[in-house]
């Protein structure tokens, strides 16, 4: 049974209760469109072209030009990463290593692209949302710590892919989609739950 603070598990007792509740208050981008990130993150098969990671890397910047989320040396790793395509080989996890000097955020959406269905998604939005469903909430002060300690993303995915086996697809969107969505929009409102 999915552990949930008293507001949310009024609304909540499982994990398909939680995403259906949740996926109705993530607000997804209009330049930058799940479905499009679905087309291009190839997850059913295929590889990775230049064109998919730097789509990729817009969808996760919204666009924004950042440095350190630079998409070409991504590129230039592809024939590596594609090799390694929707395995959990701990070789992704060295090379995203490598390519990602500024932190664990990058590092784990590289895995992500690369084996989408194993490494989901890391962010400050769905470690809030882990740390609230697990009862955690009273670590939440300390997001800026725990969102670079590997022991606390390898928990959450364990977590996560344990989720995803319980959650259906819906409107052409895969389970590691749709439970993303839903622990991004818990996140996102974490301020408001937790006041």
């Amino acid at each position: 049974m999915l552990v949930l603070p008293k507001l949310i598990s009024r609304q909540c007792k499982n994990w398909g209760e939680f995403i259906n509740f949740w996926s109705d208050f993530y607000e997804p981008s209009t330049k930058y469109p799940d479905e499009k990130y679905l087309e291009h993150l190839k997850w059913r098969g295929g590889h990775l072209l230049s064109v998919d990671v730097r789509f990729l890397f817009d969808w996760k910047t919204n666009g924004r030009r950042l440095p350190a989320w630079d998409f070409r040396p991504i590129v230039r790793k592809l024939p590596k990463l594609n090799a390694l395509r929707f395995t959990s080989d701990s070789r992704i996890e060295r090379i995203a290593s490598r390519l990602s000097k500024h932190g664990p955020v990058k590092k784990y959406f590289i895995c992500h692209i690369t084996s989408p269905l194993v490494f989901p998604i890391w962010d400050k939005n769905v470690l809030a949302a882990y740390l609230i469903v697990t009862n955690r909430e009273n670590r939440l002060k300390n997001l800026d710590d725990l969102i670079g300690e590997e022991q606390v993303y390898h928990d959450y995915r364990k977590v996560f892919n344990r989720a995803m086996k319980k959650v259906r697809s819906k409107s052409g969107f895969p389970p590691f989609r749709r439970l993303d969505q839903a622990l991004f929009a818990l996140g996102s409102y974490r301020d408001f739950i937790m006041s």
